[in-house]
């Protein structure tokens, strides 16, 4: 499947965007009750990569994975902080129960 949107400056841009607005109208990335100390949270449908990001440097002691059927780089990634391409129709790739949260949102 192909990514419909264009995957460059300015959709990620606007994503961000997106991003910022929904953050300030919960109070906060994460809204689900999870633990104060999460080891492993997943992204599905990543987009741009702001939200990974974000939560990757609130939780610097947890691996925090982005997932996009498009490829996403970005320089301002934190070390705990990574881009996978992958299409979630084939499922994931991830040991069960190994995820403390799975995030998705803007999914079609």
């Amino acid at each position: 499947m192909d990514y419909p949107l264009p995957n460059d400056d300015e959709e990620h841009k606007r994503l961000e965007d997106v991003q910022l607005v929904f953050r300030t109208l919960v109070g906060g990335n994460v809204i689900a009750p999870i633990s104060e100390h999460p080891t492993q949270i997943l992204d599905v449908g990543t987009g741009g990569g702001a939200w990974v990001v974000e939560v990757a440097k609130e939780y610097p002691e947890a691996q925090i994975f982005g997932l996009d059927i498009s490829p996403i780089s970005r320089l301002d990634a934190p070390n705990n902080c990574k881009f996978i391409q992958g299409d979630l129709n084939e499922g994931l790739k991830f040991e069960d129960k190994s995820t403390d949260l799975v995030h998705s949102r803007y999914l079609l």
